[in-house]
């Protein structure tokens, strides 16, 4: 009986354990991605790094949507309403 508990008991910590070090791991990934996806700074130096001059800015006016559909293609410009009020 104290032999089973104890399997039993050893096995629940292994678990436990193996679930600590998953999250631990998922926990660094998302720091990571945290710490250097959401800063503009970064974003920019990754810019540099992989895109070189590939991307350029244009004005939020200039953005539009295209749908595709079986026959045609409907292009329409985004109304951005935080930008009009």
């Amino acid at each position: 009986m104290i032999k089973n508990t104890t399997k039993q008991i050893e096995d629940k910590i292994y678990s436990a354990e193996e679930n600590i070090r998953l999250l631990e791991n998922e926990y660094k990934y998302i720091l990571l991605e945290n710490s250097y996806l959401s800063s503009s700074e970064q974003l920019l130096k990754f810019q540099e790094l992989y895109f070189e001059d590939s991307l350029t800015k244009i004005s939020i006016d200039n953005l539009r949507i295209m749908n595709f559909s079986s026959k045609k293609i409907d292009i329409k410009k985004i109304k951005f309403k935080w930008l009009y009020e």
